[in-house]
């Protein structure tokens, strides 16, 4: 009798299902490992929250309120709302819209990124510090893989060939995180021919890798004890003078240079033989 009675209890607990209250649109979180919501209307433990997330996963746009319905019976959950369809959409996907017709993959981010039981997200596509908002103004930044089109060299190529450089390249598409390692490719044969102007190659090329600033040197545009012109200026009045570099340096150093007067002062390279510096 007990036994049969424990029966009974238990198959009454497992028939009584939670409730969980959706609007028309629900966005999840799919570039965190999060499990917070915000504003999701339920009494369901954590534990049966938690499968309701996954099983929103397998969704992807409208889906019909019946068959949604069903799929979350399995899991013992009773869906309540007016819609007769469930707009499921994930950050993953807006953001990726948002870098069209640009292609984006690996979407992450560190934060602790509720799912979000609303339509109201912002996203900055600054790619240089992307960001996703959310209606409480919570900003998350986020990384991303974006397939960019980058300069491959043709064949092994040492720094001897430096001068010819461009001439062997081509140009490949490649996945490449976003944001910091941007600036340290070439994306065509003009930006490094531009670059060529005041750098020189310093590294040995391996053929069929990408083309690196990392890979280059900056060009002595002055040296030591030979004359330059110093150009002086603020925003009324400029001036010029002769003065001597204390050492060599390339484009955008930071130089000492001695001018007639003895008077030692900080100037900034900007072209071959010439500093400025502010009045």
């Amino acid at each position: 009798m007990k036994a049969i009675f424990f029966l009974v209890i238990f198959s009454l607990g497992k028939s009584i299902a939670c409730e969980v209250r959706l609007n028309k649109i629900v966005v999840l979180n799919d570039i965190s490992e999060s499990k917070i919501w915000h504003n999701l209307r339920t009494n369901c433990s954590q534990l049966t929250i938690n499968e309701f997330t996954k099983k929103l996963r397998y969704f992807s746009g409208e889906v019909p309120t019946a068959y949604l319905e069903n799929e979350l019976k399995k899991l013992n959950i009773q869906l309540l709302t007016t819609q007769k369809s469930i707009s499921v959409e994930r950050i993953s996907e807006k953001i990726k819209k948002g870098y069209l017709p640009q292609k984006v993959r690996n979407i992450s981010t560190k934060g602790i990124l509720k799912n979000i039981n609303t339509s109201k997200i912002k996203i900055k596509y600054d790619e240089a510090h992307a960001r996703l908002t959310t209606a409480e103004n919570d900003e998350f930044p986020f990384s991303f893989e974006k397939q960019s089109p980058i300069l491959h060299s043709t064949k092994n190529i040492t720094p001897y060939e430096s001068k010819s450089i461009e001439f062997l390249t081509v140009t490949k598409n490649e996945w490449r995180k976003s944001n910091i390692e941007k600036q340290n490719y070439f994306f065509s044969k003009k930006e490094l021919t531009n670059y060529l102007k005041h750098h020189t190659l310093k590294a040995f090329v391996k053929k069929g890798s990408p083309l690196k600033k990392s890979d280059f040197r900056k060009k002595p545009l002055l040296k030591f004890g030979q004359p330059v012109k110093v150009l002086f200026s603020n925003k009324n009045l400029s001036i010029e003078t002769i003065g001597t570099p204390q050492t060599n340096g390339g484009l955008g150093d930071s130089v000492y240079v001695r001018l007639k007067n003895k008077q030692l002062i900080s100037a900034k390279v900007v072209d071959v033989g010439v500093v400025s510096a502010n009045l």
